[in-house]
């Protein structure tokens, strides 16, 4: 379903109020510690993620299933609890005791839907129709058929959930038993897998899962996206504003007719869910993040858009069922964002520095296993010895017989992009862990080093197209929490003194003059912003980068002409790199201390800037920005 502008709409306007969800779950590993009705931290969290902790406050917590659900208030207690019983959720954690082997978010979710649904009477037939799409309740849910008749891991996947889903609701279906091909609850959820979206805020990565009705989930995609969404969190009925029609700046293609009937029912429906039949949280708004024109159709991002076609082609098909044929996907010749992440061009003057498609796959591979690896056994020091491996081309660690080419990858490539991601988590947190002082400041230098180099190539890649304005913002917000993790560091471990800072000299590099509503103010000073940051980094850099040779063969990632790669000896040899070897403690990097808090107040402002667009200014990343930079002023203080 098409959802189009109502009017001209300039850039970094909400199109929709805060939007309540239809159903809402948790992922298993936040059931102790946030609200399972508005999803809020507990005040009484623990670092425990133990699935059965047991709540401090018994009135606030479900005791018949070991105080799994928990609240953070009466009020959420009371909007809850009855439907976490009447759904079968309590039963569903029976079942699965004394803990799942499996993320039952999902299964959860579509427990709570099928309840909302049977009471608002729109379950009908459960075997959709070939010929046309199969919608249930407003959620677009066809292709189910298909997918089970393909089998595989994904309708095992769904005949499994709808079993646990049966038995926890006291249906006549038993484990092991289908009484029919596609039952309801196979069809509720898959309506559930597709579409619902991942609830981020904050630094824990998704809290859950929320489904929403047609209100938001007729949005198309597009991989050139000129909408973004953002969530909000509050517990309270006082926060709770109805969605009466006027407040849409967008509606179904042609508004009129069956569509803004549908449309107009469940902005009732909607309005009917926050004022008590639904719990508070979590509500998603939609922001537009181009200027809109009258009759444009609004779209918004189901993949991560830092992927060439391909992988991003595979991920919509696999989850949604569908073929993206947006402008990005169809132009030709490909557009340049598409071309120069899966680039084959690594100007990196290697000898025989090719690869085929076989050798592509081997190092994806291996990413994913080091990923995997990493995840299992939360050692950041071996990932970051194989990550690291990885991008100087070592793959000696690799059993393929296909990398003997030993290629490297160009930094804007795709896969380098996501290595740098986990490698810079992967120092942090090796960083956070060492008792070592030079260690910790080694690994706090290689953590701001890959979060400069993710966000400058990703800004690179924002100048030719500003739909990634939303992943922008977030690595320009890592890259000044990374460089303010390393100040802090560098401070507490005696590295400078706070008279090395001069803050009279801070910020004269660059600010931005108020927000512009238009693309062309946009890319201006975005172009200014890189400049900016481009020439404090010319001294920074090769601080920051010595001692990892992949990031040593980059001149400056600010500036795109250095990312075609130097000669590796040449920058090794040019009298720079071998000043910066253990001694950062001297007086002499004086300037360069400046620079760093320069540095970090530069991609603090700018990332402010981003984050005010695609999210607004009273949004939780903003709301970051303004801690961090509160943070970096008492450092220096």
């Amino acid at each position: 379903m098409e959802i189009r502008a109502r009017d001209d709409t300039p850039m970094s306007n909400d199109l929709t109020p805060a939007i309540p969800p239809i159903a809402a779950s948790l992922h298993d590993k936040f059931l102790p510690s946030h609200c399972s009705s508005c999803f809020v931290r507990l005040p009484s969290s623990s670092s425990s993620t133990s699935l059965h902790s047991t709540s401090t406050n018994p009135s606030l917590s479900c005791s018949r299933c070991s105080a799994t659900v928990q609240y953070c208030s009466t009020e959420c207690a009371a909007a809850d609890s009855d439907r976490h019983l009447s759904t079968g959720e309590c039963s569903l954690f029976a079942l699965c005791a004394p803990s799942p082997t499996e993320d039952t978010t999902d299964v959860r979710a579509a427990l709570r839907l099928i309840h909302l649904f049977e009471r608002l009477g729109l379950l009908s037939s459960p075997v959709p129709c070939r010929d046309s799409p199969r919608r249930i309740g407003g959620l677009l849910a066809s292709g189910l058929v298909e997918v089970m008749d393909e089998g595989g891991e994904l309708a095992e996947r769904i005949r499994e959930g709808a079993t646990l889903m049966a038995r926890a609701r006291n249906c006549r279906l038993v484990e092991g038993c289908r009484l029919q091909k596609v039952s309801i609850e196979e069809e509720v959820l898959w309506a559930v897998m597709t579409n619902a979206v991942e609830v981020e805020i904050g630094d824990l990565g998704g809290l859950g899962v929320a489904v929403y009705g047609p209100c938001f989930s007729w949005f198309n995609h597009s991989c050139v996206p000129n909408a973004c969404y953002r969530f909000e969190l509050s517990s309270g009925f006082k926060t709770i504003r109805p969605c009466d029609l006027g407040s849409f700046k967008v509606l179904p293609a042609g508004g009129v007719g069956e569509a803004l009937d549908a449309w107009k029912t469940w902005t009732y429906v909607e309005n009917s869910l926050a004022r008590g039949l639904c719990w508070f949280g979590p509500r998603i708004i939609i922001r537009n993040i181009k200027p809109l024109k009258k009759d444009d159709e609004v779209c918004i991002a189901y993949t991560d858009l830092l992927q060439p076609k391909a992988p991003r082609h595979f991920d919509l098909w696999s989850r949604y069922r569908f073929v993206c044929h947006c402008k990005r996907c169809c132009v030709s010749p490909q557009m340049y964002m598409d071309y120069i992440l899966s680039c084959d061009a690594r100007s990196l003057n290697l000898e025989n520095n090719r690869c085929s498609d076989s050798e592509w796959m081997d190092v994806s591979d291996y990413l994913e296993e080091a990923i995997a690896e990493y995840m299992f056994d939360g050692n950041p020091e071996i990932c970051c010895r194989k990550l690291e491996d990885m991008l100087c081309h070592s793959f000696h660690c690799i059993p393929s017989d296909a990398l003997e080419s030993r290629f490297r990858l160009h930094p804007l490539h795709f896969l380098s992009l996501k290595t740098c991601i986990v490698l810079s988590s992967a120092c942090r947190i090796q960083a956070s862990n060492v008792d070592d002082v030079s260690k910790k400041f080694k690994m706090a230098r290689a953590a701001a080093a890959c979060s400069l180099l993710i966000a400058c190539a990703t800004h690179h890649l924002f100048m030719s197209d500003t739909s990634i304005i939303q992943n922008t913002a977030l690595f320009w917000i890592s890259a000044g929490e990374s460089i303010l993790y390393l100040i802090r560091i560098a401070k507490s471990s005696g590295q400078f003194a706070v008279s090395d800072i001069n803050l009279t000299f801070v910020g004269s590099h660059f600010a931005i003059e108020g927000q512009s509503k238009s693309q062309e103010g946009l890319l201006v000073s975005s172009a200014r912003f890189i400049d900016s940051v481009s020439l404090i980094m010319i001294n920074l850099w090769p601080f920051l980068a010595n001692g990892h040779s992949y990031m040593e063969c980059i001149e400056n990632p600010a500036n795109f002409r250095s990312l075609q790669i130097t000669n590796s000896n040449m920058c090794r040899n040019d009298g720079r790199n071998a000043g910066y070897v253990g001694k950062y403690g001297g007086r002499e990097y004086i300037v360069e201390w400046n620079g760093m808090h320069e540095l970090a107040v530069c991609c603090l402002i700018y990332a402010r800037y981003l984050a005010n667009i695609c999210h607004g200014p009273e949004s939780y990343l903003s709301g970051k920005v303004g801690y961090l930079k509160r943070v970096l002023k008492e450092t220096v203080l």
